[in-house]
């Protein structure tokens, strides 16, 4: 039960540092009639745009985590072999499909003149021009 509970902690404080974010992130001024449903769904795309990769990146490390589970004890027996093989074999499935789904999207929104609302946000060096 501690360790259950534990966990449920532990989620819970990841899950709300998470919003805690998303709600730094999203700005609005609030001034006109439905700014709060905009500011809404401005949180929403930004929990989404967070899910994808810490989805992708759970899917690699399920993926190691099976390989090493296939080394360490996939000398004991011929069952824990076969089922750390699938669990590899689900974890690659999963990261297959999240790169494919994210292509096609990607593939759709260039196709139909979709920009990718994200962008990164570079250091600007400042140099200063010689003269000769």
């Amino acid at each position: 039960m501690k360790k259950a509970s534990l966990v449920g902690f532990l989620t819970l404080v990841g899950v709300s540092s998470v919003f805690a974010q998303a709600v730094t992130i999203t700005t609005g001024n609030n001034t006109g009639p439905g700014q709060g449903i905009i500011d809404l769904i401005k949180l929403i795309q930004t929990l989404i745009g967070y899910a994808g990769p810490i989805l992708l990146s759970g899917a690699v490390l399920a993926f190691f985590y099976g390989l090493l589970m296939f080394i360490w004890k996939g000398r004991e027996s011929e069952d824990k072999r076969k089922g750390s093989m699938a669990f590899m074999g689900y974890a690659l499935l999963a990261i297959f499909v999240m790169v494919a789904l994210w292509g096609i999207v990607s593939f759709i929104g260039s196709t139909l003149g979709i920009s990718n609302p994200t962008s990164v946000n570079t250091i600007a060096l400042p140099i200063t021009p010689k003269v000769y």
